[in-house]
């Protein structure tokens, strides 16, 4: 591992370092912000946990299909078959393994319990790659990382920053070829990128959008590129990320939202379910806005209307909200309601209070390991106690 005692630092650079990672900076080279160490900090963490659920996920999916095989096994030893031998019925015992054999795999081993689930993400604007070091160097289930910038002196930066936290390709030998490091650079546009990820047997589990200025016009690229059910995103607009995933049949579940200084850093579910797309309108409103005392009253778009059967099954049906619904004056002031409108935008839950409280149990444990753990305790505390409506 890198310390900073090894590091030779050239002419002309600095050694920034942040937690165990570290990186060499040029006056003139790729945007780093220090501020923003507590956006790293947080992701870090919020991945963290998030792949130690999954994991844990995976793993009981497991056990769960193991104790189902191993009973269909056991219950297959207690059977015995009937053969005709001569015109006459003889019962012999079935050529299966006893009842408490424990199940073989087909190589005649005892079965293993699973490995770890190990992931994959794409940072798709790495600039100097200090986010996508961290990842790799403090995240223990992350298998690589795929940094990306379309700048060719921003890849040149995080190839030397890779280098010197050792996190680069294995040199090929005689006998054995070239083994790619756990940060893996590309150089090219994000969008071409994560396009190139849309096949399934090549999505990758979580997609890190940072930009300078707005996520927009990465978002559709994003949502097509992660897996179903196990991806993670990570953007600044629920609204952008619900219409995006409805496009192809999927629709997302918050985790955190939370606004920071000057921008807004979410990390969102994408799932497949083509009821929680329809559903998804209901959790979409427009806002009317008191001109007077800036009161606000939501207007969903839609709304879910639900009927049972004669045979007790629920129907669902998907309609278009009523409005207005405003009075003639405001309940708040009571002055004449000359509202004005905001929207639409995303209306349903902005956090997942359990998801929070697992990053709040993980940085009580670890609050050596980050920087700004004192400020991701405030906020992810007031995030938990906020309310899980936006507004």
């Amino acid at each position: 591992m890198s310390t900073e005692s090894n590091i030779t630092v050239p002419d002309g650079f600095t050694l920034h370092t942040e937690n165990t990672s570290h990186i060499l900076r040029e006056s003139n080279e790729a945007f780093l912000n220090p501020v923003q160490e507590f956006n790293r900090d947080t992701s870090v963490a919020c991945i963290k946990v998030w792949s130690e659920e999954l994991n844990r996920a995976k793993k009981e999916r497991w056990r769960q299909n193991h104790e189902k095989k191993a009973k269909k096994l056991k219950e297959g030893a207690t059977k015995k078959r009937k053969v005709e031998i001569e015109g006459a019925q003889v019962t012999v015992a079935d050529d299966l393994p006893p009842i408490d054999a424990k199940p073989e795999s087909s190589a005649g081993t005892q079965t293993k319990s699973p490995e770890p689930y190990k992931f994959v993400l794409l940072e798709a604007l790495s600039a100097t790659g200090l986010r996508s070091i961290r990842y790799a160097k403090e995240i223990p289930l992350l298998k690589h990382v795929i940094a990306n910038d379309l700048s060719p002196s921003a890849t040149a930066a995080m190839k030397r920053n890779i280098d010197i936290n050792d996190l680069g390709p294995t040199p090929a030998t005689d006998s054995s070829p070239e083994i790619p490091g756990k940060v893996r650079i590309n150089e090219g546009d994000a969008c071409t990128l994560m396009y190139s990820h849309r096949e399934e047997t090549n999505r990758v589990d979580v997609v890190d959008l940072d930009p300078y200025g707005t996520a927009a016009p990465f978002i559709d690229a994003a949502v097509q590129c992660v897996k179903d059910g196990v991806s993670l995103i990570m953007a600044e607009s629920l609204s952008k990320l619900n219409t995006a995933t409805k496009l192809y049949g999927r629709y997302i579940e918050p985790l955190v939202s939370l606004s920071i200084d000057f921008y807004v850093r979410i990390f969102v579910r994408v799932k497949t379910a083509p009821l929680e797309v329809k559903k998804a309108l209901t959790k979409t409103s427009a806002y009317y806005i008191c001109s007077t005392c800036q009161s606000h009253y939501e207007q969903p778009l839609g709304k879910v209307v639900e009927k049972a059967s004669a045979a007790g099954n629920i129907n669902y049906l998907f309609k278009i909200q009523h409005g207005p619904t405003l009075p003639q004056k405001c309940p708040e002031c009571e002055s004449s309601l000359h509202a004005q409108m905001a929207g639409p935008m995303w209306s349903g839950p902005i956090h997942d209070s359990n998801f929070v409280a697992k990053v709040l149990e993980h940085l009580e444990a670890n609050q050596d390991k980050y920087g700004t753990a004192v400020r991701m305790k405030g906020m992810l505390t007031v995030a938990q106690e906020a309310s899980l409506d936006p507004i």
